[in-house]
C-alpha cells in the first residue's frame, strides 16, 4: 500500500506544478489543452490578459483604412 501512497503524493506534486505552469503561460494552455494554434500577436494578448488586472484591447479587421482615402 505504500507504492500506491507514494504514487498518488508524486501524481499530485506534478499536477501542481502543471498548474502552477500554466497559471503563468496561459497561451501555452490554450495550445495544449485545446489543440489550438495561436498567432503570436494571440499569445501575447493570453499573456498580458493574464498578468494585469487592466487590460482593454481594441480590435477591427483593417478594412476601414481602405475606406477612407
Amino acid at each position: 500500500m505504500q507504492g500506491q501512497s507514494s504514487y498518488l503524493q508524486k501524481k499530485a506534486e506534478n499536477f501542481a506544478e502543471w498548474i502552477g505552469f500554466y497559471r503563468q503561460n496561459p497561451h501555452r494552455f490554450m495550445e495544449d489543452y485545446f489543440g489550438t494554434h495561436l498567432h503570436p500577436f494571440q499569445r501575447f494578448l493570453f499573456y498580458m490578459m493574464n498578468k494585469d488586472d487592466k487590460f482593454m484591447y481594441i480590435a477591427a479587421r483593417g478594412r476601414f483604412g481602405r475606406l477612407v482615402k
